[in-house]
């Protein structure tokens, strides 16, 4: 029986919006999935119990209201969104059902732990990965993308302003992009796991590798 899952997306003027590429990365990995479009009044608790997963997908700006700084460069914000997507993250932890975030999606993992983001990362650090770069991340050795015992370079791609900055409780570290800049965190312990990148977009077998693991963990 396929996994079930659920995908949030902003509400645009013209309905849900959950690009393509999403879906495809999906459906390659068997996912049955909700589109779960987040207008503000979203029943997480029916969600988490209906459904065997979340996945946060990317978007715009959490408001920097949510971890409790004035704006220092955020765009596009959403309150609905933000609304949602956060209680989904409690509704699911309290099912203890796996929560996997994209972009966007590793933000508010870790803002719904408490921490916190650079809100304009060329500002803040003097780097920035605006326009869907390819860099290259190191991963940490015995984590969720890495089976080995010793650390993995792999080249990703990435669309971000913003990015973790401090972590929220229980969260490690997991990958790294060549300035230091944390790109992927995982609670293991309350199944929760998510990347800056997106790889969605990326046509390798790393890329993939992010839905295997959804699959994997939305089965158990």
């Amino acid at each position: 029986m396929p996994v079930h899952i659920g995908v949030t997306c902003a509400l645009a003027a013209a309905g849900p919006f959950l690009p393509d590429t999403y879906r495809r990365a999906l459906a390659a990995a068997g996912i049955a999935y909700d589109v779960l479009a987040c207008d503000g009044a979203l029943d997480a608790r029916a969600l988490a119990k209906r459904l065997d997963a979340l996945l946060l997908t990317g978007g715009g700006d959490v408001a920097p209201s949510r971890f409790g700084e004035a704006d220092a460069g955020s765009t596009d914000v959403d309150t609905r969104r933000d609304r949602d997507e956060l209680a989904l993250v409690e509704a699911f932890m309290q099912r203890k059902k796996p929560v996997f975030g994209i972009c966007r999606g590793v933000q508010v993992l870790n803002i719904a732990l408490g921490g916190d983001i650079y809100q304009d990362l060329a500002a803040q650090r003097g780097i920035a990965h605006p326009n869907a770069v390819d860099h290259m991340v190191r991963v940490a050795p015995n984590s969720f993308l890495n089976s080995g015992a010793c650390d993995a370079w792999h080249a990703v791609t990435s669309t971000h302003h913003q990015g973790l900055r401090r972590l929220g409780a229980g969260l490690v570290a997991c990958a790294w992009d060549e300035t230091r800049l944390v790109e992927a965190v995982a609670r293991p312990d309350a199944r929760l796991y998510g990347v800056q990148w997106h790889p969605e977009r990326m046509n390798d077998d790393f890329g993939r590798l992010f839905f295997v693991q959804l699959r994997r963990a939305a089965g158990r």
